[in-house]
C-alpha cells in the first residue's frame, strides 16, 4: 500500500491464471467493496489519522473466492508547512490540507493578523519589520507544524547634499516589490517611496 496526498494505491501479486479480484476497504465504520480485473486499486479522499483495513480475494468463479489477503494502512497526518513571499510586513503560509481535518493557527513574535485565504493557505499581514515570528499549525488529528521566519527590514537612510538647501533630503533605500513604504522626514513631511 502506497499512501500519498489523501490517496492510497493498493497493489498485489496475482496467482497464476487469476484475472478477477474482490477488493474491500474499511475505515472501521464503512466498507467499500469493488470487483477489479487489474492488480491495483486506488482509494481516494482518505482521512489522515484513520486506520484503514484492506482485503483482496481472488475470484475463482461466480461465487467462489480464495482466502483474503489482509493488510492495514494509515495516512500519517503530517502537516508540512512552508512560509514564502516574506516581505517586511507580509508572508504566505502553505500546506496540503487533508480531508476531514480541522486546523488551528497561532502566530507569535510580534504584531500580525492571520487571514485564511483558502484551505491550506494563510496570509500573514500587518507584521513588524525585521522580526522573528513562529507560526504553529495544529491539526485535529494530533499533528502540528512549527515554522520560524524573519520579516525583512526596510533599509532606508537619508543623505543631505551640500548642493541643496539644508531642509532638502535625498532618500535612498529599497522596498519590497509591489509595496509602498510611507516614511516621515523633515518636520512631518510624508513621502511615499515605490519600488522600481
Amino acid at each position: 500500500v502506497n499512501v500519498s496526498d489523501n490517496t492510497a494505491t493498493i497493489t498485489w501479486e496475482a496467482p497464476a491464471g487469476a484475472t478477477r479480484f474482490e477488493v474491500s476497504v474499511t475505515d472501521g465504520t464503512n466498507t467499500t467493496t469493488a470487483e477489479v480485473t487489474t492488480t491495483e486499486y486506488q482509494v481516494n479522499n482518505i482521512i489522515q489519522g484513520i486506520n484503514y483495513g484492506v482485503s483482496v480475494r481472488t475470484m475463482c468463479g461466480d461465487n467462489f473466492y480464495s482466502d483474503a489477503e489482509v493488510s492495514y494502512f494509515k495516512d500519517d497526518c503530517t502537516v508540512n508547512v512552508s512560509v514564502n513571499d516574506i516581505t517586511y510586513n507580509f508572508a504566505v503560509a502553505n500546506w496540503i490540507p487533508a480531508n476531514g481535518i480541522k486546523y488551528t493557527y497561532t502566530l507569535a513574535g510580534g504584531n500580525g493578523t492571520i487571514d485564511s485565504v483558502s484551505p491550506g493557505q494563510l496570509n500573514l499581514t500587518g507584521l513588524d519589520e525585521a522580526t522573528e515570528y513562529t507560526l504553529t499549525i495544529n491539526a485535529s488529528c494530533g499533528s502540528n507544524s512549527i515554522r520560524t521566519f524573519t520579516t525583512k527590514r526596510l533599509n532606508f537612510e537619508t543623505k543631505t547634499s551640500g548642493d541643496f538647501d539644508s531642509d532638502e533630503t535625498w532618500l535612498y533605500g529599497e522596498a519590497p516589490e509591489g509595496n509602498v513604504a510611507n516614511i516621515t522626514i523633515n518636520e512631518g513631511h510624508e513621502v511615499a517611496v515605490y519600488h522600481d
